[in-house]
């Protein structure tokens, strides 16, 4: 008995003292809590706390969608079966605000009575975090693929700026091969025409004469 007493007395200093907000509850009914637990809550004193229904302290529904006291009827219902169980969870202060915790009950029995333990270990900072980075993250993939978009726009421009130029080369080595062509019969007939005023004329030309048509028919 004086095991039992020391025992007791040992978890009630381990209780009142941690850091982090524990209660006891059974029927839905809170019975104890710790001064972390009414801070975290916005409450003032233990006999305000233990007039409230732990319904009291959760929105009607839980970010999935799900009403919240036939879920958490469901967890106490795996730590009465597994001794323990932890589970994310949201709490209502009185102001109402959700607050998400990381909820850990553990099932035992005190006088012939079931008891539940509680321990709340407060994720909120942590899931706003975790929602700015996947704003963050969201923003940068968008973001990531209006750069993919514009590269991919840009590269098939150039493959039509190349296949326009190779089009462009195309065409103006057939119309220097059509010129080259067409020039070539009417320098021929000039230079035909020149050898005949050569002999005809040639020899009533000057010296600089028969230079000049020399070069032409060369």
């Amino acid at each position: 008995e004086e095991a039992l007493s020391k025992s007791e007395s040992q978890f009630r200093n381990i209780f009142e003292h941690a850091p982090f907000p524990l209660f006891l509850f059974n029927k839905n009914k809170i019975i104890n809590s710790n001064q972390p637990a009414l801070s975290f809550l916005g409450i003032e004193t233990k006999e305000a706390l233990k007039n409230l229904s732990l319904k009291q302290l959760m929105p009607i529904v839980q970010d999935d969608g799900q009403l919240s006291m036939e879920v958490f009827q469901g967890m106490t219902d795996k730590a009465r079966a597994l001794g323990s169980h932890s589970f994310e969870w949201v709490i209502m202060d009185v102001n109402g605000n959700n607050r998400t915790v990381l909820f850990t009950l553990t099932q035992y029995e005190l006088h012939g009575e079931e008891i539940f333990f509680a321990i709340w270990n407060d994720l909120t900072q942590q899931k706003e975090d975790e929602a700015k980075i996947n704003q963050l993250m969201n923003k940068l993939t968008h973001h990531n693929r209006k750069l993919e978009d514009e590269i991919e726009r840009r590269m098939i421009h150039q493959k039509e700026i190349n296949l326009e130029l190779k089009r462009s080369n195309i065409d103006l080595q057939q119309f220097a091969y059509i010129a080259s062509h067409d020039l070539q019969e009417p320098l021929r007939m000039i230079g035909n025409f020149i050898q005949l005023l050569e002999k005809k004329y040639g020899d009533r030309l000057e010296d600089d004469g028969r230079q000049f048509i020399s070069f032409a028919v060369d």
